[in-house]
């Protein structure tokens, strides 16, 4: 009876083994998914740590280093090139500064010439304001006299009467004789009617400036010429008394 029993117990068993052993394969599939799963999960675990690894021993700054580095290059390159423009404008500047400094002194030479030849005041310094106009010094006395001592006041001056000889001369003495009489070295008293220009100017060719109806040799008595008050000629006595024009060339 036992022995039955124990060959059931042992059918039993044999039957649980026969029958887990259509389960095996499964369980051993599953296993090595799971194997599988644990190496992708230790390599994966491997991976991150080497990365971790080499990233800490990366210097943080290297690729902003990198990046500075070649900043820095570049700004050191235009520096220079900056250094070599400024070395290239200098010499153009010094090159400059002496073209200026040799026209300066050429300047000085001819401003040097000019007052010598053209001294600022062409009629001398002097207590008599001569004043000058296109080649000739002009004096204009302050004292009346008769056209003949007027004469002889301008000769002692080493200078004649005024001649008159164009528009702008006429319109020189016009503008400085405004409001007064003056004498001019135009007279006909050597003969009546023709008149004549004490240094020998040529009168018939002569532009002239005469008042209207002028010159009139009022009484048979005007043998002279003056100035007006505002700058036409006219002839009047000689005797009578107008303030005389000296002229004199410059440098004489």
């Amino acid at each position: 009876m036992q022995s039955d029993v124990a060959r059931e117990v042992l059918q039993d068993d044999d039957f649980r083994l026969f029958s887990d052993k259509k389960h095996f394969p499964s369980k051993v599939r599953l296993v090595h998914v799971i194997c599988a799963l644990l190496a992708v999960s230790y390599m994966l675990i491997v991976v991150l740590f080497v990365t971790s690894s080499t990233s800490a021993r990366k210097p943080p700054q290297q690729e902003n280093s990198n990046d500075t580095s070649m900043v820095l290059a570049a700004l050191q390159g235009n520096v220079q090139t900056s250094a070599d423009g400024q070395g290239t404008i200098g010499v153009q500047m010094t090159a400059l500064q002496n073209k200026i400094d040799t026209l300066l002194l050429k300047m000085t030479d001819l401003e040097n010439t000019i007052k010598k030849d053209f001294p600022a005041n062409p009629c001398g310094a002097g207590p008599e304001a001569w004043e000058y106009y296109n080649g000739s010094c002009y004096l204009f006395l302050n004292v009346k006299s008769t056209w003949m001592n007027g004469k002889l006041k301008c000769e002692s001056k080493s200078a004649i009467l005024a001649i008159i000889t164009s528009e702008g001369e006429q319109s020189f003495l016009a503008g400085k004789t405004r409001d007064q009489r003056y004498w001019i070295g135009l007279t006909d008293m050597d003969k009546e009617q023709e008149w004549q220009w004490i240094d020998g100017t040529d009168y018939k060719s002569s532009i002239k400036f005469w008042k209207p109806n002028e010159p009139n040799d009022s009484n048979r008595n005007e043998d002279c010429a003056h100035l007006l008050e505002g700058g036409e000629w006219n002839d009047v006595r000689c005797t009578d008394k107008c303030f005389p024009i000296c002229e004199k060339k410059v440098g004489t």
